[in-house]
């Protein structure tokens, strides 16, 4: 379930302004429009994802890529119209009419199939296809301005199935709807640093209200408007099985079934109206004082996510011992994991045609702390064949714990070892192939915990 927080938009529109307010004074003294291309990259394919089990859910992967497209092309080119017919105007003035105007859209492009919420389910769709589980995406019924949009038609005996069989895998289930939006705002800013995109206020509020949202939900579930939702969730739903969410609040439910490895599914108890089926919604009252302390502590650590120079309008870079100037650019980002959480640290450079991204990962489970590190080159050009080639490498190594549990101070080492090779077909049109392989373990926007080998093929576009 995502949960929109409409009490909060206050001040988010109040602390956005501050930025831009800001931005206004570090931007262009003169009347600039920026080039702000429209950037295409879809994931048209992926096995075996697509083919065990059906094509009626995308991938990770895939909805990443579609949801980062539809923002593509309904934010950005308004970005150079509102620049044109404000070309003279203050940028302080500027940029709060912008922001308010794309605000306003992006509550509006929640709500859509391919919008942010829609990628949040698909996110928790995708963890339950992989073990064989169907569910329902109610983004689909169009439910403008509800305070909540449900993944539903899930089965009781489908979850308690999950839960026995893998608890790291059911407790990364309610997780994985954050770790949807908190990618897409990574990617966006990476992407759009590589490829040397100008600051643009649509980009930045996408990727603000990502942040934001996804924060501020964690945060609901550790007050007592939790206690309160749940109950009407409970209420409303009554004895309708199919219409009930997988989980309800997804952050009481992580933080239970992370403290509870072992216990049944059933322990819940049935449903407390109506006596149909298991009561999947977890209250605050229903947690420890740890547990409490625990979630709390991770309310807290979500906004280091706002740690992020992509909200800074600057070129900042450093000139190089041959006088030849390295942009630089980085950020921190916060997962909840399925053994506890990753805090991640993004180093971007850029030195002539040299794209270098390192990455410090943070594990920890309940008591410990476990390290990784990563590398990742981006677009790298090469000629082969007679044909100009651009590759894309990536590899990382970790120390997680050891069968993903919360509390063992034992360690496993992993990897993800990743390539993608894109060719030109045309002056605005790439095809590409990419292949995976994974040890064990948790990695954001990777569906699988196990061992795992994808292949995937897609289509780049840009104008």
């Amino acid at each position: 379930m995502i949960l929109k927080l409409f009490r909060f938009h206050f001040f988010t529109v109040i602390l956005c302004l501050e930025m831009f307010f800001g931005s206004g004074f570090l931007g262009a003294q003169t009347a600039v429009v920026p080039d702000v291309k429209v950037s295409l990259d879809l994931v048209l394919t992926e096995y075996p994802f697509n083919f065990q089990f059906g094509y009626a859910v995308p991938s990770m992967a895939q909805s990443l890529s579609f949801t980062k497209s539809v923002d593509a092309l309904v934010f950005y080119p308004q970005e150079g119209f509102l620049d044109r017919i404000m070309i003279n105007s203050d940028p302080i003035r500027k940029n709060t009419l912008k922001f308010s105007y794309f605000f306003a859209l992006e509550i509006f492009m929640f709500y859509l199939p391919l919008g942010d919420a829609w990628l949040h389910e698909s996110f928790h769709q995708s963890v339950m296809k992989i073990h064989g589980i169907e569910s329902y995406n109610e983004v689909y019924e169009f439910q403008f301005f509800s305070p909540s949009i449900s993944v539903s038609h899930v089965k009781d005996e489908d979850l308690a199935a999950l839960k026995a069989k893998s608890n790291p895998d059911f407790v990364r289930l309610h997780a994985a709807g954050n770790e949807a939006n908190i990618l897409l705002a990574t990617e966006l800013g990476e992407t759009g640093f590589f490829r040397q995109e100008p600051w643009v206020v649509s980009r930045q509020t996408i990727i603000f209200m990502n942040l934001l949202n996804s924060s501020l939900y964690v945060q609901m579930c550790t007050t007592p408007a939790a206690e309160e939702k749940t109950k009407e969730m409970n209420q409303s739903e009554g004895s309708d099985i199919p219409s009930r969410d997988f989980t309800g609040l997804d952050f009481t439910a992580w933080i239970y079934d992370l403290f509870r490895p072992n216990e049944p599914y059933s322990a819940r108890g049935l449903h407390p109206y109506g006596g149909q089926g298991i009561a999947r919604y977890i209250s605050p009252s229903q947690l420890t004082g740890e547990e409490k302390a625990y979630l709390s502590q991770q309310a807290s650590l979500s906004f280091l996510n706002f740690i992020d120079t992509s909200f800074i309008p600057l070129d900042l870079s450093v000139a190089g011992t041959d006088g030849v100037k390295i942009r630089t650019a980085g950020n921190l980002r916060y997962h909840m994991t399925s053994f506890g959480n990753s805090i991640q640290a993004n180093l971007y450079l850029k030195r002539e045609e040299l794209n270098l991204a390192v990455s410090y990962h943070n594990y920890t489970n309940k008591n410990n702390y476990f390290p990784g590190i990563e590398i990742k080159i981006v677009d790298y050009s090469l000629e082969m064949a007679g044909m100009d080639f651009k590759f894309t490498p990536r590899v990382l190594g970790w120390l997680q714990p050891k069968n993903q549990s919360f509390t063992t101070g034992d360690f496993e080492l992993g990897y993800l070892l990743d390539l993608k090779a894109a060719w030109g077909v045309t002056d605005f049109s790439t095809l590409w192939i990419k292949g995976t392989k994974k040890s064990p373990g948790w990695v954001a926007g990777n569906e699988y915990l196990s061992e795992h080998f994808s292949l995937s093929a897609g289509l780049s576009l840009e104008f």
